[in-house]
């Protein structure tokens, strides 16, 4: 059963009238959280990505199709996920998507699997046994939980759906001081550094909405100079950059030769992982190895601040793309290389099955369709 709440409720907070009649078969409620309160009860989770934020849903997609739910157990919120549905003409099916969650590794408490089984068991519930639905999780892929995640939905009658090509994605360990995080970079890497160290280049952090305008010009030559696809929601950054809750404010890495920003990242540094949103080098910047700079004055800051563990650099677009080498190098000896685990669903019925899963289907599809007519009519590709 689910309910709107109207407050925030801390993972300390107990409910001083608890509604015991409503407790779902595994004793969790699943609460209704206002998308303005979402956010500053699930900033400090250690695993808060943008996904998983109200900011960055709202910022992409209509409020009408975004459920925020927060599940609760012995009177206290243990965790949650950021839901989006598709409905199905009539109303005859619907599609729940769960992108990189749910939340379940509160900040101030030891991560504890059975509460992640809590909270995906009382979401199932809720999203595919009473909305009547088909509920599809795609999970993020993480160098310490993927493989537990993962075998807690199939156990929970999940099946895998989809496994997405190039799955690699690449964790810098940064729990280490900066001189072994260099000691651990591939020796070409390194190599590639020093030379890139040698320029005239400037590094800064810049935070809202300055970050946001000195980052987008280089993104836009890069995306223009490579005749990149772009599917992504990177214009989302300007209103994500001055989110209300502080905490989930991206940052933004930019390098400058002289006074022209020739490389620029956006950088969540929310959660215990950091994570590489989006990043650029221009013509210039890319003569200049401004790239290799530009990381490793990253790299250098996230050593540094004790509560991140890992820099996510993300993966590819193909298995062919030259971003795995890059990528590799910088992960180095002492990071990881963790597959993307595959979609899961689970539906309430044949019919909801059959929509979830041909409405994943004609996704892909379109993604494909549209790749593929960017390379030949750029202007009608989107």
């Amino acid at each position: 059963m689910i309910f709107d709440s109207a407050f925030p409720m801390t993972p300390e907070f107990v409910r001083p009238d608890p509604v015991a009649t409503a407790a779902a078969a595994n004793d969790c409620v699943v609460r209704r959280l206002d998308p303005a309160l979402w956010d500053e009860q699930f900033a400090e989770y250690r695993d808060i990505v943008h996904e998983q934020t109200a900011c960055f849903n709202m910022a992409r997609w209509p409020a009408g199709a975004l459920q925020f739910l927060a599940v609760e157990r012995q009177n206290r919120i243990i965790g949650g996920a950021v839901v989006r549905t598709v409905k199905a003409p009539a109303n005859l099916a619907r599609l729940s998507i769960l992108r990189w969650g749910p939340l379940w590794r509160p900040a101030h408490r030891e991560p504890d699997p059975a509460n992640l089984s809590h909270i995906v068991r009382a979401l199932t519930d809720e999203l595919v046994s009473r909305q009547k639905g088909y509920m599809l999780v795609i999970p993020r892929s993480d160098p310490e939980y993927s493989a537990m995640e993962s075998e807690l939905f199939r156990d929970q009658g999940f099946e895998a759906v989809y496994q997405p090509p190039a799955p690699e994605r690449y964790f810098v360990d940064v729990d280490m001081p900066a001189d072994q995080a260099m000691a651990s970079l591939n020796q070409k890497w390194r190599y590639n550094l020093r030379k890139s160290q040698k320029q005239d280049l400037r590094f800064e952090w810049y935070q809202g909405s300055e970050g946001a305008a000195l980052f987008q010009p280089v993104f836009r030559q890069m995306m223009s100079r490579k005749n990149f696809y772009d599917s992504s929601p990177v214009d989302s950054l300007e209103q994500i950059a001055v989110s209300d809750t502080k905490a989930l404010r991206p940052e933004f890495a930019i390098v400058f030769d002289k006074d022209e920003p020739v490389a620029a990242a956006a950088i969540d540094m929310s959660g215990e992982r950091s994570i590489y949103l989006y990043g650029a080098t221009n013509k210039r910047g890319n003569a200049l190895r401004a790239g290799y700079f530009m990381q490793w004055e990253i790299v250098k800051r996230l050593c540094g601040t004790s509560r991140i563990r890992w820099y996510d650099l993300g993966g590819a677009t193909s298995e062919h793309c030259s971003l795995h080498q890059f990528k590799r190098g910088l992960t180095g000896k002492a990071g990881v290389v963790s597959d993307i685990p595959p979609y899961f669903g689970k539906g309430s019925d044949a019919l909801q099955i059959t929509f979830g899963k041909a409405a994943l289907k004609s996704r892909l599809l379109k993604f494909q369709a549209q790749k593929q007519l960017h390379r030949f009519l750029p202007a009608f590709s989107k």
